[in-house]
């Protein structure tokens, strides 16, 4: 304990310091910067990768993709690549990208952090020390910073701190202003949000469980009495949507299981905007179910499907007449098989996207008329009838 008693204070000491030096130099040179590309990347990559977890993963016809190496000296790359011209048009240096708004002229990262590096070598030492174990109990910090592309200038905005070994990603708006993330770390209803427009970063506390973006500036929430309620991240005022009372006589009429316990809300990108899908929570993942639609003119709920067959890693289409989903080799969440398939919600019928090769889960996701997914460590985009299969880049031979 005498050795922490003396490191600590050391390591503040050079927090302050760096901060102050920082700022005499009037830039940072850790700070995230966007390059246009010259060349097309080609590789070799040991694998490629993109937000496929994101509500929006392919935005304005642009994805946000990263790459690993082959080579051991190599560092991580994070490209941007447009669709519609088949190429990547830039790379983001010192930085991975998480969301931008809605002109894509402002972007918000998770980058440098100067107390989290010097945390990394305090755990370094303590590693080598008696005190290893402490080491591994250490949170990590998360620094996010916003790149405005038209001057290429950076700010640092704010932070999170994960618990180790676990994480959170943050969830845009409609219209990409704000985005909400829930930290490992966070008491119940604490959230960080952050404006692109202000470039603020703030936190927040919702009496509930947040489920995602009702429009805008609206969260949507399950309160307590497990009433829908939306909280505004403008005006910071609550109000209730849809009472549980209200959806369990409209399960009852529609001749439904009028549990509202386990009814959950999906808010599901359309291309647009949010709609707003009610389900059951245990089935949402795997499993057989209804799926309401919200009436954004009365907040009366439609019936959307009666038996909707949910699959492991599924989504559907803009429109919800489309389901994509991946193919399992053994139990659901215990590995895909590489294939990708397409269920039309319209005539029941299911076609064979990408056919399995045993390669573990495709990660599929629909983007501007086709479907992008990863195969054999590559990306790859399909149209929706199977044709032009084809990767994003093709590697050079190694």
């Amino acid at each position: 304990m005498k050795r922490m008693r003396f490191i600590l204070p050391v390591v503040v000491c050079l927090l302050l310091f760096t901060a102050i030096f920082t700022g005499l130099l009037g830039t940072d040179p850790h700070a995230p910067q966007f390059v246009p590309v010259q060349t097309q990347p080609s590789g070799p990559f040991k694998a490629m990768f993109y937000n496929w977890y994101s509500v929006v993963p392919v935005q304005g016809g642009r994805v946000w993709f990263w790459t690993v190496p082959a080579a051991t000296n190599g560092h991580t790359q994070h490209f941007l690549y447009e669709l519609k011209s088949h190429r990547v048009v830039g790379e983001l240096l010192n930085g991975a990208p998480i969301f931008a708004n809605s002109d894509q002229t402002k972007l918000l990262c998770e980058g440098y952090s100067i107390t989290e590096s010097l945390k990394w070598k305090l755990i370094r030492w303590l590693q080598k020390s008696s005190f290893g174990r402490l080491s591994q109990k250490l949170n990590y910090e998360q620094a996010f910073w916003v790149l405005d592309l038209r001057n290429n200038s950076a700010v640092r905005v704010g932070k999170v701190t994960q618990a180790v070994g676990s994480g959170s990603s943050f969830i845009p708006s409609p219209g990409f202003r704000f985005g909400y993330n829930e930290p490992s770390t966070a008491k119940d209803g604490e959230l960080f949000l952050c404006d692109l427009e202000s470039n603020l970063f703030t936190k927040i506390k919702i009496e509930g469980r947040p489920l995602g973006w009702w429009d805008g500036h609206t969260i949507l929430f399950r309160d307590h009495p497990n009433n829908f309620s939306l909280y505004d991240v403008v005006t910071r005022r609550t109000n209730t949507v849809i009472t549980s009372a209200a959806i369990a006589t409209c399960l009852q009429k529609l001749n439904l299981p009028d549990d509202t316990a386990d009814i959950t809300a999906i808010c599901h990108w359309n291309g647009t905007d949010n709609d707003i899908l009610l389900t059951k929570s245990s089935e949402k993942n795997w499993g057989e179910c209804f799926m309401l639609k919200v009436d954004r003119n009365d907040l009366s709920l439609k019936l959307l499907y009666r038996d909707f067959k949910f699959q492991w890693l599924g989504r559907l289409d803009g429109d919800c007449t489309h389901y994509i989903y991946e193919g399992e080799s053994g139990k659901p969440g215990r590995g895909g098989n590489g294939g990708v398939y397409l269920r039309n919600l319209t005539n029941g019928t299911t076609l064979t996207l990408v056919e399995p090769d045993n390669g573990g889960y495709s990660l599929a996701s629909f983007c501007d008329g086709g479907v992008i997914y990863s195969r054999k460590r590559l990306l790859w985009r399909v149209d929706l009838d199977g044709s032009n299969n084809a990767p994003l880049i093709r590697e050079s031979p190694r």
